[in-house]
């Protein structure tokens, strides 16, 4: 655990040794006492590491959403016990220095929706979002409908590629996070697309580019 990660639980947190014990030993549910008196109970690392950020967030097991309020707007995540990246997008912010308002933006590796629907409900004209891994794809769709933003997003069960076609993926992965959309030769099979066809299919111009994958 990097140094900066210890201030930041210090930080939000009154009991953070407690809390940064359960992190480092794996072992949750943890009841965490934030700064401003008010209780939360963590129940995996990736609600805790959004939860670091001082957001406060909850999480419903039994139907698997995540739920927090950001900027004044409430937010609902499905997938995101295991999956996505809420504390990267919604708790560090790293796209708010990002001139994203009132143009297009093209999402390579949308995962979960996470910074899609940050892109859409931030300001941006229109979100195309572009995620290959199946279940990834699912919770992308669910959650922007969760989040209410399907005027705003464009959803392709797609790799991005360097020619179009076809590729054969493990459709059982569950974090697609860190891998890479490489062909196994057997599995549920995706469409490759060009970043070329992107831009033309969309009419893409003045818009931004998003990759992480």
């Amino acid at each position: 655990m990097k140094i900066e990660s210890i201030f930041r639980y210090r930080d939000v947190f009154k009991n953070w040794i407690n809390v940064l014990t359960h992190v480092i030993f794996n072992k949750y549910p943890v009841n965490a006492v934030m700064k401003d008196g008010s209780t939360l109970v963590i129940k995996n690392p990736l609600q805790c590491w959004l939860a670091s950020y001082g957001v406060k967030v909850e999480y419903d097991e039994e139907n698997d959403i995540t739920s927090f309020k950001f900027k004044n707007r409430f937010f609902k995540f499905t997938g995101a016990g295991k999956n996505g990246d809420l504390a990267d997008v919604f708790g560090y912010q790293e796209f708010k220095q990002l001139d994203f308002k009132d143009r297009m933006v093209l999402d390579i590796g949308a995962s979960i929706g996470d910074s899609a629907i940050y892109f859409a409900t931030m300001g941006a004209r229109k979100v195309i979002a572009i995620e290959p891994f199946p279940k990834s794809f699912y919770s992308l769709e669910k959650n922007i409908s969760l989040n209410e933003c399907s005027e705003k997003i464009v959803c392709l069960n797609a790799a991005l590629s360097k020619k179009n076609g076809e590729i054969f993926l493990d459709e059982s992965v569950e974090n697609s996070t860190t891998l890479m959309a490489q062909d196994l030769g057997i599995g549920v099979k995706i469409k490759t697309i060009t970043l070329q066809s992107l831009i033309k299919d969309y009419e893409l111009a003045d818009a931004v580019l998003k990759i992480d994958c």
